[in-house]
């Protein structure tokens, strides 16, 4: 089993960073500059992942919040409607996805850019973006899963339990090498438009589906079931079809020379 560890925040005179804050920030940079590099990469315009970044930050963070507190801390909201402002109070990944995507599809609607290429680019900031986002989360190993005696789990305060967030560092690496891989002939054809996007919704939310099922039912904050399953479950059904909507759109499309 693997030790149990916290980052103590760097003090800057009255200024505290802490580690999860520092994960996400390096993942927000590394995410844009990757997906920057790897337009002019292929011909892109690389101003399109810029605007692409600061879509994500404001919207994804908004979303992230927002999802929950509806979604997983509804009864905060009677006791307290002011938690609905307070951003910096609770986030949820799928939240994030949701916020960025409603306005990145706004965005390519709005520029009339066609959306499917510049989606499998978005996919390769996305990939190593995530990876220290995750990083961040396993840092304060805020997602404890259940007691176990698993080789990979965290010898928790009190007791061994499984760390989802560590879980997902070792997931989005592996995504991330998938997406490289997939785009290895740095040919926007090949494969067809919006396939290494709607692959990564697919391989994503799949092993995250199942993952949720080993989140802790027994402390003191745990993720609400509805129905038995997390929100993060119903809305990796969700981002799932639309990888499989979206692979099926592409398949019966005619291939361009």
């Amino acid at each position: 089993m693997l030790p149990y560890f916290e980052i103590p925040p760097l003090k800057l005179g009255p200024i505290e960073l802490h580690s999860f804050g520092a994960f996400v920030a390096l993942g927000f940079i590394v995410g844009s500059s990757v997906a920057t590099w790897r337009a002019k990469k292929v011909g892109q315009n690389p101003q399109v992942m810029h605007d692409l970044a600061l879509l994500c930050i404001i919207f994804g963070m908004l979303g992230a919040h927002l999802f929950d507190v509806f979604a997983s801390r509804p009864h905060v909201i009677l006791k307290d409607p002011w938690e609905i402002f307070r951003v910096w109070s609770g986030i949820s990944s799928y939240g994030g996805f949701i916020g960025a995507g409603v306005a990145i599809w706004v965005y390519f609607k709005k520029k009339k850019i066609p959306f499917l290429p510049y989606a499998d680019t978005l996919m390769y900031g996305m990939g190593p973006g995530w990876v220290f986002g995750r990083m961040g989360c396993c840092s304060v190993h805020d997602h404890p899963g259940r007691l176990t005696d698993f080789f990979l789990a965290l010898k928790y305060p009190g007791g061994p339990r499984h760390d989802l967030g560590c879980y997902e560092v070792l997931l989005t690496l592996g995504l991330t090498l998938m997406i490289f891989w997939m785009g290895r002939k740095n040919d926007l054809k090949h494969p067809r438009p919006g396939t290494i996007y709607a692959v990564t919704l697919m391989a994503y939310s799949m092993p995250r589906f199942f993952m949720d099922f080993l989140r802790a039912t027994d402390l003191a904050r745990i993720d609400p079931r509805y129905f038995g399953l997390t929100p993060s479950q119903y809305a990796s059904i969700v981002v799932f079809s639309i990888g499989v909507w979206v692979l099926m759109g592409i398949r019966k499309r005619p291939i361009e020379a």
